[in-house]
């Protein structure tokens, strides 16, 4: 046995705490693509560089209403760039 094989891995084996098996969030939509999001602990799971989706805030100036929009990996590269292009 390779001497890697026995350290457990992040995210191979389920965390159970005294109340059973976590809890996880809920999954979002990439307002892009439709894609679901894959199901993580957190958000910040979500957003991490394992995933790498992106939560964009966008404030309507003219009326004060808050925008949030969940981007998959692929379609916030093309959000990013098509902002930046024009």
């Amino acid at each position: 046995m390779h001497k890697d094989d026995r350290l457990a891995k992040p995210f191979d084996v389920p965390d159970f705490s005294e109340s059973g098996p976590i809890e996880f969030t809920t999954r979002h939509r990439c307002v892009d693509c439709e894609i679901l999001s894959p199901r993580v602990e957190t958000n910040h799971t979500l957003i991490s560089s394992r995933y790498g989706w992106r939560l964009h805030r966008e404030v309507s100036f003219a009326t004060g209403d808050t925008t949030y929009e969940w981007r998959c990996p692929n379609c916030w590269t093309l959000f990013r760039t098509n902002r930046t292009s024009s």
